[in-house]
């Protein structure tokens, strides 16, 4: 296969939003279970992945595979950051232990 052609391949790919909620969906639910319930951080991803869908559509096309999920991470990231500041409770930080368990930056 010609360079050429497999790279019109590549550039067709684009971010799949179920590989995408795979990876955050568990990783959100350990950062946020010390604030929330389960069900209030499942009601918090619908409305992230909902605000997330309204965003996708307005991310720049980019050449490179990695570079298009780095764009759509960088809206997922504004919508978890729009949805969070919309919510009524506070984050307060867990104990240095559980970050560290959970490899989360330590802020």
């Amino acid at each position: 296969m010609p360079l050429s052609m497999l790279s019109k391949q590549v550039k067709a790919i684009q971010p799949d939003v179920t590989s995408l909620r795979t990876l955050l969906d568990p990783n959100a639910h350990k950062a946020l279970q010390h604030v929330y319930s389960n069900n209030e951080v499942d009601d918090l991803l619908e409305i992230t992945w909902a605000r997330y869908a309204d965003l996708a559509p307005s991310v720049p096309s980019q050449e490179t595979l990695g570079a298009r999920f780095m764009v759509h991470l960088s809206a997922l990231t504004i919508a978890m950051y729009e949805v969070r500041m919309q919510s009524k409770k506070e984050l307060i930080l867990p104990p240095r232990g559980i970050v560290e368990k959970l490899r989360l930056p330590y802020v």
